[in-house]
C-alpha cells in the first residue's frame, strides 16, 4: 500500500514538472516569437504591455520549475535540506513575478480604460507614461515582496522541500492577500 502511494506521489510531481516545463516553454516561445516576428511594431504601445506580462509569465513559471525541481530533488533525497538563504531567494523571486504578473494585467486593464474614456487625452497615452507606468508596476513587487525577505517571512516547509509564507503567519498571509492579489483585482 505504501508503494502504491509512493509511485502516485512521483507519477504526480512528474505531472507537474511536466505541467510547469511547459508552461515555461511555451511562454517563452511566444516571447520570444513576439520579440523577433512583431519586431516592427514594438512601438506599439498594446505589445509593450503585452510584452511586459510575457516576462512576468517566463519569469513566474521558471521560479516555480525550479522550486518544484529543489522540491523533487528533497523528496528523491530526504538527506538534504534546502533550508537556507537561497531557498528564501527564491520564494522572493517568484513572489516578485507572480505580483508582477497580476500587476500587468491590472495596468492593461487601466491602459485600455484610458485608452476608451480618456481618448483625447494624448498624454495619458504616450510611451513615455506607459514605460513609467511599467517601471512602478515592477518597482512595486520587488520593494513589497522585498519586506518579507528582510522580515524572515519565508519559512522553510520540509515536506515540500522550500520556502513559502506559512499559514500560520496571519499577518504576511493577509497583508500578501491584500496587496498581491487584491489590490490588482480592484484596478482591473
Amino acid at each position: 500500500m505504501l508503494s502504491a502511494i509512493m509511485i502516485v506521489k512521483r507519477v504526480f510531481e512528474a505531472f507537474i514538472l511536466l505541467f510547469c516545463g511547459s508552461s515555461f516553454l511555451i511562454s517563452l516561445i511566444t516571447l520570444l516569437f513576439i520579440l523577433i516576428r512583431v519586431r516592427p511594431l514594438i512601438s506599439d504601445i498594446s505589445l509593450l504591455l503585452t510584452c511586459n506580462t510575457y516576462v512576468t509569465l517566463v519569469g513566474s513559471t521558471f521560479m516555480t520549475l525550479l522550486i518544484i525541481i529543489y522540491s523533487v530533488i528533497g523528496q528523491l533525497i530526504p538527506s538534504l535540506s534546502f533550508n537556507d538563504y537561497a531557498c528564501e531567494l527564491r520564494s522572493y523571486a517568484n513572489y516578485v513575478f507572480i505580483c508582477g504578473f497580476y500587476y500587468s494585467c491590472a495596468l492593461q486593464a487601466l491602459f485600455r480604460f484610458v485608452r476608451v474614456v480618456f481618448a483625447k487625452v494624448r498624454l495619458l497615452q504616450s510611451r513615455r507614461i506607459v514605460v513609467l507606468a511599467i517601471i512602478i508596476q515592477w518597482l512595486i513587487p520587488i520593494f513589497y515582496i522585498l519586506a518579507y525577505l528582510l522580515s524572515h517571512d519565508f519559512e522553510y516547509h520540509p515536506d515540500i522541500c522550500s520556502c513559502w509564507l506559512s499559514f500560520k503567519n496571519i499577518r504576511a498571509l493577509s497583508i500578501a492577500m491584500a496587496f498581491v492579489y487584491g489590490s490588482p483585482l480592484i484596478i482591473m
